[in-house]
C-alpha cells in the first residue's frame, strides 16, 4: 500500500529507514513537535514535589505513558525498587492502562512511589514533568517517544533502553 502512495510520512528517522528497508523508497521523515511554551523548565513547581512527598534535596523520577505491557512500566518500577533508599528518590508513574491497579499496589507497598491517573491537561502534565529530575522509560518498541521529547523540553535528562525511538530521542 505504501509503495502506491506519492509519499509515505514517518515520524522518526528509524521508522523512515524501516519503510525504506521494506521497499518504500519515497518515505520522508516529518518529526512530531512539542509546544515549547507549555513544556519548559520554567514550569517547575515546588508544590508538585511537596504533594508527592519529595524532600527538598530528594530526587523525583517521572514516567508518563500507557500502563500496559508494551510500554513496560513494570520494568521501570522494578528498577526503581532496586535503588538504595538513602538516595532519597521518589517515582511517579502517570497514566492509565491494564497494569494500573497492579502497579499502584506495588507502588504503595514501596512507599516512595506513586501511580497517578492519565493527565489530559497538557499544562498540568508539563508542570509535573518540569518538577521532576529524571525522566525514566523502558519502552523498547517506541516508534516516536513523544513523552520523552516533552520531558526533554522540560529540561529533564532521560534514562531509557537502547532501542526503538529512544535511540533517536536520547
Amino acid at each position: 500500500l505504501y509503495r502506491r502512495c506519492d509519499v509515505a510520512v514517518a515520524i522518526s528517522p528509524v521508522m523512515r529507514d524501516r519503510l525504506v528497508s521494506l521497499g518504500v523508497s519515497h518515505a520522508q521523515c516529518v518529526p512530531l513537535g512539542v509546544d515549547l511554551d507549555t513544556f519548559h523548565p520554567r514550569h517547575r513547581d515546588a508544590s508538585v514535589r511537596a504533594r508527592l512527598g519529595v524532600p527538598a534535596d530528594g530526587l523525583l523520577l517521572v514516567y508518563a505513558g500507557r500502563l500496559d505491557a508494551e510500554k513496560r512500566p513494570d520494568i521501570v518500577l522494578d528498577a526503581f525498587a532496586r535503588l538504595p533508599r538513602e538516595l532519597g528518590a521518589t517515582l511517579v508513574l502517570v497514566g492509565d492502562g491494564p497494569q494500573r491497579e497492579r502497579l499502584a499496589a506495588r507502588a504503595a507497598a514501596l512507599g516512595n512511589a506513586h501511580v497517578l491517573p492519565f493527565e489530559a491537561d497538557r499544562a498540568a502534565l508539563a508542570r509535573l514533568l518540569a518538577s521532576g529530575d529524571i525522566y525514566v522509560s523502558a519502552m523498547a518498541h517506541e516508534t516516536f517517544g513523544l513523552s520523552v521529547v516533552e520531558a526533554q523540553a522540560c529540561g529533564l535528562p532521560v534514562v531509557g533502553v537502547r532501542a526503538g525511538a529512544m535511540v533517536d530521542r536520547v
